[in-house]
């Protein structure tokens, strides 16, 4: 059975619940962590290094899989992000929050 690409998968993601904290999907997550390694020309193997996890968990995490928050929070870590950055619940904003200047930096 052939498994669906990254980008499949985040197309056929459902729309968040405005107004109700959630996770972050492992899929937007994966997406994040492979295209801010690639922008700072890093391999997949100086951040598995940088942040203390073993590459095969890096690849887990940028294949969309679930896998245990600290090694996201240290990826997190990795890259500079406050702590949470890839694990701590989040609301989506409603409409019209979008927009209010003050939440479109």
């Amino acid at each position: 059975m052939p498994t669906s690409s990254l980008y499949d998968r985040l197309v056929a993601l459902p729309a968040p619940d405005p107004g109700i904290d959630a996770s972050v999907p492992p899929e937007i997550i994966a997406f994040n962590v492979s295209v801010t390694r690639r922008l700072r020309s890093w391999k997949q193997s100086t951040l598995a290094d940088m942040a203390g996890i073993s590459l095969s968990t890096l690849e887990r995490i940028e294949r969309g899989e679930k896998v245990q928050p600290e090694a996201l929070d240290r990826i997190g870590a990795a890259f500079g992000f406050e702590p949470g950055y890839y694990t701590a619940a989040r609301r989506p904003l409603m409409p019209e929050e979008l927009a209010e200047p003050e939440n479109n930096p």
